[in-house]
């Protein structure tokens, strides 16, 4: 076949193709299946673990999924709501672990918002003690892999600082999450203060205040995002227009 008058143009790897003015011709080199492009160049233990943890997300979500009633139909019109279209295909293989332990970051995420679940549960949901292989040869309760996944608790809960690299690593592990306490410091803090405004002591105000700047100050410090609009609201309980109720003082 002669492309000399062809735009050849590569896409995917192993893949040509030749596109002349008024047709399309696609050469196909080597190409392997969506399976085998989608599965990482690991070892066959790494392979393992990947298609066990994809296989029981997917069971997570397929029971989550029945739990509400809803047909794979209707979870992919909820993905379409939410703005990260999946289509019906695409759920039932991700139900029957058809895509060799491919999960997307995105659609973790809009899966367990279109399914009203948190999507730690869906990556673990054998909660309480049920045993997860968080990573490669590393079994914990799926209660201690929830925490570490969400920034409280360790990898491995039950190591001491038995040498010197352990207690380095736990260290670099706590640095890495103190910008999680952080953030959960001037959460707390504001609903410290929304509650002394609900009471409308003064002196509780006034406390709160000073505890919610500190904790935003030691964000700031830290290099996180704090919007102090976000306080303006609750300010406002405490300064209502003339004529208006507000927080009662006592």
């Amino acid at each position: 076949m002669l492309l000399s008058k062809c735009l050849v143009t590569t896409h995917k790897p192993g893949e040509v193709r030749a596109s002349p003015n008024n047709s399309s011709v696609r050469l196909a080199i080597g190409r392997r299946s969506r399976n085998d492009v989608s599965m990482p160049n690991v070892d066959e233990r790494a392979k393992a673990w990947q298609e066990q943890r994809s296989r029981r997300f997917g069971q997570a979500v397929a029971a989550r999924r029945n739990d509400l009633g809803l047909t794979a139909v209707q979870l992919s019109e909820r993905t379409r709501a939410i703005g990260y279209p999946m289509t019906r295909s695409t759920i039932a293989r991700i139900e029957g672990n058809h895509r060799a332990g491919k999960i997307d970051l995105a659609e973790i995420v809009t899966l367990a918002a279109a399914l009203d679940t948190a999507p730690g549960l869906l990556l673990f949901p054998d909660l309480v003690d049920g045993a997860v292989e968080v990573v490669p040869d590393r079994v914990m309760s799926s209660s201690d892999a929830w925490a570490w996944f969400s920034a409280n608790g360790d990898l491995d809960p039950a190591a001491n600082a038995v040498s010197a690299e352990v207690d380095s690593r736990n260290r670099e592990y706590h640095r890495a999450i103190s910008s999680w306490q952080l953030s959960l410091d001037v959460t707390s803090s504001r609903v410290v203060l929304w509650a002394a405004r609900i009471g409308g002591r003064q002196d509780e105000i006034a406390e709160a205040l000073i505890g919610l700047e500190r904790a935003k100050s030691a964000a700031r410090r830290a290099g996180l995002i704090v919007d102090d609009d976000r306080d303006a609201v609750t300010a406002s309980i405490d300064n209502p227009p003339d004529g208006q109720g507000g927080a009662n003082h006592a």
